[in-house]
C-alpha cells in the first residue's frame, strides 16, 4: 500500500531537504579544513541514517513506524540542527500540518 496524503507529501519533503542539505556540504567540501571535513561526513551519515527508509515507507505504508521514524529525526536534530539550521522533525512536523495542495 502506498503512504496516504499527507505522509507522502511530508516524507518527500524531508528527502528533499537532507538531499539539498547533504549537497551543500559536499559542494563546501574543497573550502573545509580536514577536521570540517570529518564532521560534514559525520553529517551526511546522520541525515542518510534518518531517511534511507523513506522509499521503503513510502511504497510498503503497512509497515510504517511514525514514532521510530521520528526517533531517527530527533537523532539528527540532536547532533546537527544547531550547526545546519534545519530540524528534519520540524520539516516533517510542518510538511504533515500544511494545507494539502499547495
Amino acid at each position: 500500500m502506498m503512504a496516504p496524503e499527507p505522509q507522502n507529501s511530508a516524507l518527500l519533503e524531508v528527502i528533499y531537504r537532507a538531499c539539498l542539505r547533504a549537497r551543500f556540504l559536499g559542494d563546501r567540501r574543497e573550502e573545509m579544513s580536514r577536521e570540517l571535513q570529518e564532521s560534514a561526513l559525520s553529517e551526511i551519515h546522520d541525515l542518510m541514517e534518518a531517511v534511507h527508509n523513506i522509499p521503503l515507507f513510502l511504497t510498503r505504508y503497512e509497515d510504517w513506524d511514525e514514532d521510530h521514524f521520528r526517533m531517527f529525526l530527533d537523532h539528527y536534530d540532536s547532533n546537527w540542527s544547531a550547526v545546519s539550521g534545519i530540524s528534519l522533525r520540524a520539516v516533517y512536523e510542518d510538511a504533515l500540518a500544511a494545507p494539502q495542495g499547495r
